[in-house]
């Protein structure tokens, strides 16, 4: 999430609405990512633009900054996140053409008979999410194959596919 909310988050001690507005976002596990000054005066300094994230973090590969520029009376705000590497787009001639009702109730059932424990019963909290959501993809794909279609078909449900 990122904005201009005009909120001083400098302000979090003495201001109540601003303490607020910060337990609201902590309570729902979003961190902002902006901690200096982003309107910056002769006699004040505010930070009131803000980039909050409730994803998990990898402080070592963020890259957070403010831009020192006057094309504004704020100053601008980034963060950089590497793009993901392990990520295997679908071809775009692979689709899962069966889902309606019946796989559906199928993927639910598939889901509710699934042993969980070793989820349940995994004391680290990224550990038991990334086994979570193995299992979730596994039988997900398992309800929900990818089917090759042909070149054609492919056109009509994606004409941006340009493929010959």
């Amino acid at each position: 999430m990122i904005g201009d909310f005009n909120i001083d988050l400098l302000k979090y001690q003495q201001h109540n609405l601003t303490s607020d507005f910060l337990d609201t976002m902590f309570s729902h596990f979003f961190l902002p990512l902006i901690n200096r000054p982003t309107r910056i005066t002769s006699h004040t300094a505010t930070l009131i633009d803000h980039i909050f994230t409730n994803g998990p973090i990898m402080h070592n590969q963020l890259v957070n900054g403010i831009f020192f520029a006057d094309i504004s009376d704020h100053l601008p705000i980034l963060t950089l996140q590497p793009p993901q590497t392990n990520v295997n787009p679908e071809p775009l001639n692979l689709v899962r053409c069966d889902i309606n009702s019946r796989t559906k109730e199928n993927f639910r059932t598939k889901l509710s008979e699934y042993n969980w424990d070793t989820v349940y019963n995994c004391n680290d909290p990224n550990s038991a999410y990334k086994k979570f959501i193995s299992s979730y993809k596994s039988i997900y794909n398992k309800c929900f194959p990818l089917k090759k279609i042909s070149c054609k078909k492919a056109k009509l449900i994606n004409p941006g596919f340009l493929k010959g």
